[in-house]
C-alpha cells in the first residue's frame, strides 16, 4: 500500500455498501465503535486491536489490527464525528499484501427510532486497480463481520 493513497481514490474507484440492523442501542454499539474495540465488536475474527499512534479520538491515529486468520492491517483514522456517529479509515498497509493501490472504509452508525436498534452502514471505497474476485472476498470479509456483530444485544 502506498503511504498517501487518499487521493488516488478520487479518479475512478470502486464503491461497495453492506448494511446491518443491531438488536442494541446506537450509544452502545457507537461505544464500542469509537473506542475500536474489535475484539469485542467481532471476537470470532479480530484477535487484537492496538493503537502504534495516537489514540482512538485523534484523526490521524494509526492501529493495527491482527486477525483470527493470522492476517494483520494497518490503518489510519481519517475521519470521526461523535455527533454522527461515523468514522473513515484508510488502509496503509497489510499483511499479507492486497492487490490494489487504496481503500478507504467508513462506518456509520444510526438510531431506528421505532424499537432503540442501531442500523449499521459499511461503506468501502476502493482504488480503480482493485479486482472483482478480492470485491467478492472483502464482501464475505464483511458477511463474517457482520455474524459477529449481529450476537451484540442491549
Amino acid at each position: 500500500m502506498k503511504k498517501d493513497t487518499l487521493s488516488n481514490l478520487h479518479s475512478t474507484s470502486c464503491f461497495q455498501e453492506e448494511s446491518l440492523l443491531i438488536k442494541a442501542p446506537v450509544g452502545k454499539i457507537w461505544d464500542l465503535f469509537k473506542e475500536f474495540k474489535w475484539e469485542k465488536l467481532c471476537p470470532t475474527k479480530i484477535k487484537s486491536c492496538k493503537f502504534l499512534t495516537g489514540n482512538p479520538l485523534q484523526i490521524g491515529s494509526t492501529y493495527k489490527l491482527e486477525t483470527e486468520r493470522g492476517c494483520s492491517f494497518t490503518y489510519m483514522i481519517v475521519e470521526l464525528s461523535e455527533l454522527k456517529r461515523k468514522f473513515s479509515v484508510e488502509l496503509i498497509e497489510c499483511e499479507p499484501k492486497e492487490n490494489f493501490s487504496s481503500m478507504l472504509t467508513m462506518f456509520k452508525l444510526n438510531r431506528i427510532t421505532e424499537d432503540n436498534t442501531t442500523l449499521l452502514t459499511w461503506q468501502t471505497l476502493f482504488s480503480n486497480d482493485v479486482s472483482v474476485d478480492t470485491l467478492n472476498k472483502r464482501k464475505e470479509i464483511v458477511k463474517g463481520y457482520f455474524s459477529d456483530l449481529k450476537r451484540l444485544a442491549a
